[in-house]
């Protein structure tokens, strides 16, 4: 059953108090909304690095080929090298490859780009963990899922001031989670979801709570669940 606005407000500022540490309106314990879902649409999809894409060129089986996006957004195919692609649509590179391929080398080419894989859905996780990193998301991630694929956390850790960045409704907002209670049982374990950042605050160092949230702006409250 959904609480109203003002016994959420009085419950975040309770945990609040309770965490000596934590910002004022700053949602401890807090479960974040669902997050914004990525802007993909297929029609006008536009290729990204780590994409897979498959190059048709119609009678010519030696410039067929499947390839995958590099990191600095360029395509690296046969007789033509390093052709920039990330950007643009799959219809938009199979006409510049037509060009290129058409200037020099082959009589009106017909050539084709497909998406084979599409580029893979990531989270952050950094701060006083054994490995932060960038990690895929697969299937339904939690956070104490993620805080294990970044391998746990690091001896100068504090497990009770775990933040989560996440952007709702084309702003950014931020929760903040405390480990102990989750591995209790005594609050949920929450989703994590692509373009998630998970900061991992230390004990006994100058990176405080404080200093993570410090760097990035709240939106109001965020619901808890009952």
């Amino acid at each position: 059953m959904f609480k109203t606005v003002a016994t959420l407000i009085g419950a975040a500022l309770l945990l609040a108090a309770c965490a000596s540490d934590v910002p004022k309106g700053v949602p401890a314990g807090a479960t974040l909304g669902v997050a914004d879902p990525p802007k993909i649409q297929v029609v006008d999809y536009r290729l990204s690095p780590t994409d897979v894409i498959e190059i048709q060129v119609y009678n010519v089986p030696t410039l067929t080929q499947t390839v995958q996006v590099d990191s600095g957004g360029f395509a690296n195919l046969n007789l033509i090298g390093a052709v920039p692609a990330a950007g643009k649509t799959p219809m938009e590179l199979a006409s510049d490859l037509k060009s290129r391929y058409g200037k020099d080398l082959l009589r009106d080419p017909q050539i084709a780009v497909v998406v084979k894989q599409a580029h893979v859905d990531t989270y952050t996780v950094d701060g006083s963990v054994q490995s932060p990193g960038v990690f895929p998301v697969g299937g339904q991630t939690s956070l104490i899922k993620a805080i294990a694929m970044a391998k746990g956390l690091d001896q100068l850790a504090n497990p009770k001031e775990i933040v989560v960045f996440r952007n709702i409704n084309n702003q950014r907002v931020a929760g903040v989670f405390d480990l102990n209670e989750i591995r209790k049982g005594v609050q949920p374990d929450p989703p994590i979801y692509p373009n998630d950042t998970i900061v991992v605050a230390s004990s006994g160092t100058r990176r405080t709570l404080r200093d993570i949230i410090g760097v990035t702006p709240l939106v109001g409250l965020l619901s808890f669940i009952p």
